[in-house]
């Protein structure tokens, strides 16, 4: 059924709102690829924060002249390198999830060998094809995103249309529901077809006629 959104004159608003709506899909598109690693590359920055934050009080205490006791001394650097490995394992992980249409970045890779971590080997053809092959992909999902938006606005200008044809919203949802969406399906439709319509009347069709006539293309 049709919103009233879409009965009403797109404002600066909708339009503001489908281009942010836009712009966010089409930043989700390319960060699909990525969506592995990052679920194994932030928490690990997470566990390298909270290491670095605790090792850093671990001294501090020291250079205080506090004496803990040795057995929460062991505990503490146990935790350090508990936590230590987890960022590794997890950090080694996101490397093994980068996607192989996309080559490795030469500072990532300068720190990952840094860090004693496996690159993850990538034939050379392969990446050339499959790179074309993902900014073909990325090229058609920002296609498909404008062509919707196109489609949004087309079906918003002919309900405003319809609205001022003076036809109301009930016969309008009406309208929609059989699949009457722009103004050509208006006018391959025969009078009879939008008569049986629910709501639509001798009067709504005469009104529908004089506002998309059919030599307006």
């Amino acid at each position: 059924m049709i919103r009233d959104e879409f009965y009403a004159d797109p404002t600066l608003f909708d339009h503001w709102r489908d281009g942010i709506a836009i712009r966010l899909e089409q930043q989700a598109a390319r960060l699909r690829p990525y969506a592995w690693v990052l679920a194994f590359a932030l928490p690990a920055v997470l566990l390298g924060a909270i290491s670095l934050v605790e090792f850093v009080a671990f001294l501090h205490s020291l250079s205080q002249g506090s004496h803990a006791a040795w057995n929460q001394i062991f505990a503490d650097v146990i935790t350090l390198a508990a936590a230590l490995v987890a960022m590794r394992l997890l950090l080694q992980r996101a490397l093994e999830a980068w996607p192989a249409v996309q080559p490795l970045p030469h500072r990532l890779g300068a720190v990952a060998k840094h860090l004693g971590l496996r690159l993850p080997r990538i034939e050379r053809r392969t990446v050339e094809r499959r790179g074309t092959e993902r900014c073909s992909t990325e090229r058609r999902a920002g296609s498909d995103s404008n062509a919707s938006f196109r489609e949004r606005q087309a079906l918003m200008a002919f309900f405003s249309g319809v609205k001022a044809a003076g036809v109301n919203v009930r016969i309008a949802r009406a309208l929609l529901k059989a699949g009457i969406r722009s103004p050509r399906q208006l006018q391959q439709a025969s009078d009879r077809q939008l008569a049986a319509i629910h709501g639509v009347g001798v009067a709504t069709v005469r009104k529908l006629r004089r506002q998309f006539p059919a030599d307006a293309n």
